[in-house]
């Protein structure tokens, strides 16, 4: 009777303990959702995302987006060619265990991913070719260099992956003249022979700046030749040829002057500064016999106004007559 009274007891606590057992695990089962066997486990949101780009040990910490649970999206520079974004800005890992750079030559078309996420917490990868400018602007024309030009933006530029952009150019320096040398006076240095050196103050200089110039005294003035007297004619019969001669002496040429000019129309030389010319003596004389004439009619004595002498005409006459009387008789004796 004891047996069956025991074995009664363990069959209803068998039964109570398994009755349990069934509720707990239904009420577990009804407040639990569904849970994709690939998604990854969510995490509780946290309250603030610190963001760090990169942060001191190097890891970059982006919040743009944050991770579903609020953190911040940690990103190891593992992989060369690696970009990511953090803070709204593009980095580049260059090597594997490197420092992230904003530098971007080295990962110029680093594939990037994409994480979709679902309700479920489903995961996708999406791969795709991201070309990342590097600041390089190619502009046509380029920025002008030219002294004194303002700033200015030029639009006709692209970066490094072929994108239209923009380019600021600054304002060059003010120009700055430097003189090249060349002098401009008004008047300028006198070029007439025999001027003393002189300084001229009114001139400018290539920049148009005041300037002085030196200027040279010039060259001793030429003296031109003169003719001397001709020589008297080597001739000294009457009426016969000779020759007669001049010098250019008179003054001799000097300090490039010009030569005499000879009668046929040529110059002297330094060597020779004489000119001959042929000349003739004076003609000879001629001798006449004069005739005296007679006359019949009385002389008439008249007397000078001026001196009251007597003008007798008719005694000279005479007198002429009577003399070759004379000599008639003397050579007839």
């Amino acid at each position: 009777m004891n047996k069956k009274k025991i074995i009664t007891i363990i069959l209803v606590l068998l039964v109570v303990l398994v009755g349990g057992a069934s509720i707990y695990v239904a009420t577990q089962l009804s407040t639990r959702k569904a849970v994709s066997p690939t998604a990854p486990e969510s995490k509780p949101k946290a309250s603030v995302c610190e963001e760090a780009c990169p942060g001191t040990d190097g890891v970059l910490r982006s919040c743009t987006p944050p991770e579903d649970d609020g953190t911040a999206v940690e990103s190891l520079c593992n992989t060369t060619g690696r970009v990511e974004s953090c803070g709204g800005i593009y980095y580049c890992c260059p090597v594997p265990g490197g420092t992230w750079t904003t530098d971007m030559t080295a990962c110029p078309t680093a594939p990037t991913e994409t994480y979709v996420g679902s309700d479920a917490c489903t995961v996708t990868a999406v791969a795709t070719a991201v070309c990342v400018p590097s600041g390089v602007v190619t502009c046509t024309p380029d920025c002008p260099t030219a002294c004194g030009t303002p700033a200015s933006t030029i639009s006709t530029c692209t970066d490094s992956c072929g994108n239209a952009t923009t380019k600021a150019c600054p304002a060059t320096a003010d120009c700055v003249c430097t003189p090249s040398g060349t002098i401009t006076c008004s008047p300028d240095c006198p070029v007439t022979c025999g001027t003393a050196a002189s300084t001229i103050t009114t001139c400018t200089d290539s920049c148009g700046g005041a300037a002085t110039k030196a200027c040279a005294a010039t060259a001793v003035c030429g003296i031109d030749g003169g003719w001397s007297a001709w020589t008297a004619c080597t001739a000294t019969t009457c009426g016969t040829s000779g020759t007669k001669s001049r010098t250019c002496n008179n003054p001799v040429p000097a300090t490039g002057g010009a030569e005499c000019i000879r009668t046929n129309g040529t110059l002297t030389t330094a060597s020779n500064r004489v000119e001959t010319a042929t000349c003739t003596a004076a003609a000879c004389p001629t001798t006449t016999i004069a005739t005296v004439p007679t006359s019949t009619a009385a002389a008439t004595p008249t007397i000078l106004p001026e001196t009251g002498i007597f003008d007798l005409p008719g005694i000279a006459a005479f007198g002429g007559g009577l003399l070759l009387a004379v000599i008639g008789i003397l050579l007839a004796l």
